[in-house]
């Protein structure tokens, strides 16, 4: 599976990036996933900052709808369930190992590998399977938190990207269709998103597991001691242990929705209106 199009692989080509001939390794299928790089998907998310913005009043309902779909982030979202459920399939269905990359291995890859285990593997629907999951595929794997945070920067970067949020608006799509199967709450998601970016716990710090270990580990908390110190708020109270197949969730575009637990968070003119609305929870006090 290669998570890039067709066409990218071209250009990653003529850059010395590697793309595979399926003449040379018989009895493989290459399948290409068109899902965009970390240009678009920041392009992506800064317009729908923009779109959210509580002061941005829309003429009518199909304006907004327009511009909504003109900011692409749903396609991003869709295109990477898509290709978590095509790994699930060959895995589940077809019993065929996968081997799944992009470009570099650190984006792309880490979305679509750790979706597919979420949905193979009820394990990792759980808070602890959650840290192992993401101890393992994210920051061991190294991608580069600092990087595609700017965390090391004050000006803005052609290497900032919100890779760990599509990941996780991803995560919400499939626990907002199958509401029971996770231990773990929305609220477990946009406590990590804040802390993404608070600098509060070293979990997200540097770019790969080597700097962490050098120079963090010693220094800093880890986040999963706080959510360990706080399990009780983040525990969905519906949840019911699913282990009689994978969960797949649906990709009809008409099923993937905005994610307004985030998006609309600290909007105070969204509807129903709800005591309390107006001072949201954070999570980095």
């Amino acid at each position: 599976m290669d998570a890039r199009s067709k066409v990218a692989t071209q250009g990653n080509r003529l850059m010395g990036k590697g793309v595979e001939q399926t003449k040379y390794y018989p009895g493989t299928e290459l399948t290409y996933l068109n899902i965009g790089n970390i240009h678009a998907a920041r392009e992506s998310c800064e317009s729908m900052n923009v779109l959210y913005q509580p002061s941005n009043l829309q003429e009518s309902v199909a304006s907004f709808a327009g511009k909504l779909d003109a900011t692409g982030w749903l396609g991003h979202v869709l295109y990477i369930l898509k290709g978590s459920n095509m790994i699930v399939e060959e895995l589940v269905r077809e019993r065929v190992g996968v081997l799944v990359h992009c470009s570099d291995g650190w984006d792309r890859t880490p979305q679509l590998c750790t979706l597919a285990q979420l949905c193979v593997d009820p394990y990792y629907r759980t808070i602890q399977g959650l840290q192992v999951l993401i101890e393992k595929d994210w920051m061991a794997y190294g991608h580069k938190f600092s990087d595609r945070c700017a965390h090391s920067t004050s000006q803005p970067s052609e290497e900032r990207s919100p890779i760990f949020l599509l990941w996780l608006d991803c995560v919400w799509q499939i626990m907002r269709q199958f509401p029971t199967v996770f231990e773990f709450n929305e609220d477990l998601l946009l406590a990590l998103l804040d802390n993404l970016y608070s600098c509060r716990f070293g979990t997200f710090l540097s770019n790969c597991f080597l700097d962490r270990e050098k120079h963090l580990n010693a220094s800093t908390l880890s986040i999963w001691r706080w959510v360990e110190q706080n399990y009780a708020r983040f525990l969905n109270p519906d949840y019911a242990e699913y282990s009689e197949g994978p969960v797949i969730p649906s990709v009809n575009p008409k099923n993937i929705k905005v994610w307004e637990g985030y998006f609309e968070r600290f909007d105070l003119s969204q509807l129903p209106f709800a005591p309390g609305s107006n001072n949201p929870t954070v999570y980095y006090d």
